[in-house]
């Protein structure tokens, strides 16, 4: 807590570190912490100028955040009333001087949670693994879950993964996440997964306004994956991304992705590039809706040699499959970034509930078969 004016030893809130790094050190160095409060603030990596300092999360040691500063249980806190920011702005207003990675998973095997952070503002420009992951690096680790937070205006000015990059990782949950206005310059403009990362799942995530200036997947590039159910994404959201290759998703041919329960809206690529999702490794979609994106080819397979499995969803301009149907789902208000279904969208009751019976808001999108 930045407010603490005790003895700053992590007890209490009376005696709460005043600095993050000072907390995951203690939790580095003791197999006794299992769980690091933060108090609504923000915090940086670094007091000094040095681009190279990130926060290290410790294996096995949850790093919470939404506190207010005075709470006895954790189920208390409340991350929207109390925001925690984990900010790389070091050095003052401007960009190319921030913290090349805001935060870092390296090497991690023991569950560990990262909870209730707005993560923003970090400029990954540097040289190697440096050119990628401006909000997180995640290398070597598995079992690593990312709940309520937001990955907010990163930027990888050469390189991949903005928001997130993942390289070498696998069992990694990611739930009710904001990922919004992070640019890579290359694949990837949220998240970027490396061919080695695979069983990573998104569920209940915002993909809005992320972009990869010059390469391909607005939001997401998948290369990783070894079955069509590895890598997953359900009851997601995907609006305003832009990429020159899958406005908001490219899956590389090496590379698989089941989508499920999930909206593709406004996102834009190049005539016939893809201006939702451009596929060429193994491809589940279902339940899901592509609708008002810049063309009329918002799903494109490039290659075949992989299957793809298209069925029961909305695509606008039509696409073979069983029960896909071409339509207007007739959003609520997508103008002001509703969009909810209206009552009488042609998509109520048209998706199979043996998938998934909910949408994003927790809604029954399927009332029957």
């Amino acid at each position: 807590d930045q407010a603490a004016t005790g003895s700053e030893n992590g007890l209490s809130w009376e005696n709460a570190f005043t600095d993050i790094q000072q907390a995951l050190t203690r939790a580095i160095s003791s197999e006794e912490v299992l769980e690091i409060w933060v108090a609504a603030g923000t915090y940086v990596p670094t007091s000094g100028t040095d681009r190279n300092i990130s926060f290290s999360l410790a294996d096995g040691v949850d790093l919470l955040g939404g506190f207010k500063g005075s709470e006895s249980s954790k189920e208390d806190r409340d991350p929207t009333a109390n925001p925690t920011y984990l900010s790389g702005q070091i050095n003052g207003l401007g960009a190319d001087d921030n913290s090349l990675h805001i935060l870092k998973a390296e090497n991690l095997l023991e569950p560990t949670l990262l909870d209730g952070f707005s993560i923003e503002n970090g400029y990954a420009s540097g040289t190697g693994i440096d050119r990628h992951g401006a909000g997180l690096l995640v290398i070597n680790t598995i079992n690593l879950e990312i709940r309520n937070c937001t990955f907010h205006r990163n930027m990888s000015q050469n390189g991949d993964g903005a928001g997130i990059y993942l390289s070498n990782s696998h069992d990694l949950d990611f739930e009710n996440i904001l990922f919004d206005l992070n640019t890579a310059r290359g694949d990837g403009g949220a998240i970027y997964l490396d061919t080695e990362s695979y069983y990573i799942s998104w569920d209940r995530c915002v993909f809005n306004k992320n972009i990869s200036s010059t390469e391909d997947g607005g939001a997401i590039a998948i290369f990783g994956g070894v079955s069509s159910r590895n890598n997953r994404i359900t009851y997601s959201l995907f609006t305003d991304n832009e990429s020159q290759r899958g406005g908001a998703i490219y899956l590389a041919k090496n590379g698989s992705v089941e989508i499920g329960n999930t909206t593709f809206a406004d996102n834009s690529a190049p005539s016939s590039k893809g201006s939702a999702v451009n596929a060429r490794g193994e491809l589940v979609l279902y339940n899901s809706i592509l609708f008002r994106n810049s063309d009329q080819n918002p799903l494109v397979i490039e290659e075949n040699e992989k299957e793809k499995f298209v069925t029961y969803s909305l695509i606008e301009g039509g696409f073979s499959g069983e029960q896909n149907i071409n339509a207007n789902p007739q959003f609520v208000n997508p103008a002001a970034g509703n969009y909810t279904l209206s009552p009488n969208s042609p998509a109520i009751d048209k998706g199979r509930s043996v998938f998934f019976p909910l949408d994003l808001s927790g809604q029954e999108r399927v009332n029957g078969e």
